[in-house]
């Protein structure tokens, strides 16, 4: 049997609290946030029946946008606000809903921008958020913090586990692929190559399908998981 080497081990295990620590999970109640000119305040009320959860955030005195949804964790359902952030110039958090998902971004110095989102991986060297967007479809975001826009969209309902970076590359390991493919290209390509990644180009902003060997993997920079539901 193949053994984990030691280095591997590590950052396997140094990833692993990384995300325990940093995911964060869907909360019963907004906590009241004040990030640089910005202010998140909650209130929550029943509404035939049903606990609604009101959220708002405001730029100094002003109101900038509100949002609702009806509480329901068990289904991730919810406001998703980490324990800590990725980078100190903003503070980012998710709100999960079938097919309504959105990520928030607050930077410090007033930009406020909504985007569809849910769980984000964030990639602090190239200041990039990878998105998996709850839209009708589950859609893979790239969003850049530099150009404070999206730089990468695709539809892709395949299952990511993680995402991580090596020699200049960002790749996700897929769980599970979407699509057909004929049995037995799927047995070889699983014997030559174990491990299927969707790779993202920085440069070029393309997301190219490949596969790399378990060791290439354990060898890679796990990135840290935010705003999941659990």
């Amino acid at each position: 049997m193949k053994r984990t080497s030691v280095a591997g081990f590590i950052l396997m295990l140094t990833g692993l609290v990384m995300m325990l620590v940093a995911q964060g999970q869907i909360s019963e109640m907004v906590p009241t946030v004040k990030f640089g000119v910005f202010n998140i305040t909650s209130t929550e009320r029943v509404e035939n029946g049903r606990r609604v959860l009101y959220l708002s955030i405001f730029k100094g005195s002003e109101l900038q946008l509100t949002d609702s949804l009806v509480k329901d964790g068990s289904d991730c359902q919810g406001f998703a606000f980490p324990q800590s952030q990725p980078f100190k110039e903003y503070f980012i958090f998710s709100k999960h809903a079938k097919h309504a998902g959105l990520t928030y971004i607050l930077g410090s110095e007033g930009v406020l921008k909504v985007i569809p989102g849910g769980a984000f991986w964030a990639a602090p060297k190239d200041r990039l958020l990878f998105v998996l967007a709850e839209k009708e479809y589950r859609n893979l975001l790239v969003f850049s913090l530099r150009k404070m826009e999206t730089v990468f969209e695709k539809f892709s309902c395949d299952e990511f586990t993680n995402w991580y970076y090596s020699k200049g590359k960002y790749f996700g390991k897929v769980a599970s692929e979407c699509g057909d493919e004929l049995k037995t290209e799927k047995e070889v390509s699983e014997w030559m190559h174990p491990v299927e990644i969707e790779q993202y180009d920085v440069r070029s902003n393309t997301l190219n399908e490949m596969h790399l060997t378990e060791e290439q993997v354990e060898h890679a920079r796990v990135l840290v998981k935010y705003a999941g539901c659990r």
